[in-house]
């Protein structure tokens, strides 16, 4: 539980500081949450799968946090 508190502790200040992140932060925050996204994705689409990642797990217990990369990167697949 104590990855999951801090995930959500840097999810917040992420979201705060979203518009600042270069393109190599953009990717650490992805890659630490295991977001999936297209190799040659440019800085707003790194940014917008940021965003979509806070919408997403906003709603959910500690639990379903920890497990909702694998649900997300599933649904973003879809769209």
């Amino acid at each position: 539980m104590l990855r999951c508190k801090a995930m959500r502790q840097l999810d917040k200040i992420m979201e705060s500081n979203l518009k600042s992140l270069n393109e190599r932060q953009l990717q650490f925050h992805l890659y630490i949450r295991r977001i999936k996204v297209q190799a040659d994705a440019s800085e707003d689409e790194l940014r917008q799968a940021l965003k979509e990642w806070i919408g997403f797990t906003s709603h959910l217990d500690d639990m379903a946090y920890l497990c909702a990369p694998i649900f997300f990167n599933e649904k973003r697949q879809q769209n």
